[in-house]
């Protein structure tokens, strides 16, 4: 189907990306690195957009769900840096990764039927999650460690929350101009968080902005799939199968960064993404 095609190539986008985000090394001053990422992707989506028109097929519905997608993906993006900033990947990526179950949940709250094996897939995935933190020391009450879960588990609410209301925005005609006000309002909501909250330096390291300028692309080509699945039959499947992405990003660390796995922390991510596959297929 289209709609997983859509979904594989985005997680692999997003795969890369996230593995990315260990070359930035220390200092990372995250609300900055987000909104380089977020303009770069903007600016090369922005020229699509406009040659593909449809502006006017974007009701006031599709608006405001686009802007609730933005600001959602922009919590669920910074979420993500600090968790990937302060824990290791092996334990963030499949928090981050297991955001089908509310995925599924939405669905079923909208009235949508959902299978048995749907929510057996579920359970699979809330076991194997457990047991990747459990095997990874998250539950000995560490800082860094029990920061990163819970940055990893806050990511995964708002990108769940994020895809369903892209997706929606979408529906329709309009989605190349459902992507710019999403990307648009994202901006807007980490330019709020710079003004008001955040305290400290603000100019990333001029080495952190190739890397930066990579990821922006990487981000844009992903969150564009998953929008554009909006229109076809089972988007949810685009934004399910999304969340494979970090398969990549272990399978990368562990080959180039050399973050050491065990046994039972492999069998671990292996349960959560088989849960995965249940859900998508």
């Amino acid at each position: 189907m289209v709609s997983l095609a859509l979904g594989l190539i985005a997680a692999l986008a997003w795969g890369v990306h996230d593995f990315l985000v260990r070359f930035l090394g220390g200092g990372l001053i995250i609300p900055s690195a987000l909104l380089i990422v977020l303009s770069v992707g903007t600016a090369v989506t922005l020229p699509i957009a406009v040659v593909s028109g449809g502006w006017s097929g974007l009701a006031m519905s599709e608006f405001s769900a686009a802007m609730g997608s933005g600001l959602a993906y922009a919590l669920g993006s910074y979420c993500l840096y600090r968790a990937f900033a302060e824990g290791p990947v092996r334990l963030v990526a499949p928090i981050i990764g297991a955001y089908p179950v509310i995925t599924v949940a939405l669905a079923w709250l909208s009235g949508k039927a959902v299978p048995v094996s749907d929510w057996l897939a579920v359970a699979v995935i809330v076991t194997g999650v457990g047991l990747v933190a459990r095997l990874s020391g998250a539950g000995d009450g560490t800082g860094r460690r029990r920061r990163a879960a819970v940055n990893a588990a806050v990511s995964g609410i708002a990108f769940a929350a994020a895809f369903a209301l892209a997706q929606s925005a979408a529906s329709g005609s309009a989605d190349w101009p459902a992507i710019m006000v999403i990307r648009a309002a994202a901006i807007a909501g980490v330019v709020a968080f710079l003004l008001t909250v955040h305290r400290g330096p603000v100019a990333p390291q001029t080495g952190q902005l190739p890397v930066l300028g990579a990821m922006g692309l990487l981000d844009a080509a992903a969150l564009s799939l998953v929008t554009v699945a909006g229109s076809l039959p089972n988007p949810e499947y685009a934004a399910v199968v999304t969340s494979i992405f970090g398969v990549v990003t272990v399978i990368l660390a562990h080959a180039i960064l050399h973050e050491r796995m065990t046994t039972g922390q492999w069998f671990s991510v292996f349960v959560v993404f088989s849960g995965v596959a249940m859900l998508g297929l």
